[in-house]
């Protein structure tokens, strides 16, 4: 399993992506406004239902808690948000995994900074298209009978 992305994510259906960033007192890394277009391409479709604000660690680590020591300051200022506010608050792990042997390491310590600072946490898992080692290959009906699609 790689990490490739670790952020903290702060997410609102009140709270603006503006409100956010001045609340935050840092430049995010990316942030959507509730209200805008899912697709800014198409200029119509459907609206976002929530403001989201993401910061990323930035730095290449396969360590969860270089990722959190990263976002330590972010994560103290969101404090106040995920403790029943009405902004929720996680990091997100970005990982590519691999069909076996893939897991996450985190420690005690980790999971009390997350608790401790109302923070949930959230894994998006991709397979690793270029991993053909596992021999398998998904069939028509295995795609179709996932529960994410």
């Amino acid at each position: 399993m790689s990490i490739s992305q670790v952020a903290l994510r702060l997410q609102s259906g009140e709270t603006t992506a503006n409100e956010l960033t001045a609340a935050m007192g840092c430049e995010p890394t990316s942030a959507v406004g509730r209200g805008e277009f899912v697709s800014a391409r198409a200029g119509r479709g459907p609206v976002r239902e929530v403001s989201t604000w993401v910061l990323e660690s930035e730095i290449v680590s396969e360590s969860v808690s270089e990722h959190l020591s990263k976002l330590a300051g972010a994560l103290r200022r969101a404090r106040g948000f995920g403790v029943g506010g009405e902004v929720a608050v996680d990091l997100v792990v970005a990982v590519t995994s691999r069909p076996m042997g893939s897991q996450i390491d985190l420690s005690v310590q980790d999971i009390a900074v997350l608790s401790e600072n109302g923070c949930g946490l959230v894994v998006d898992a991709y397979c690793d298209d270029n991993d053909a080692s596992d021999g398998y290959e998904d069939s028509e009906s295995d795609r179709s009978s996932s529960p994410l699609s």
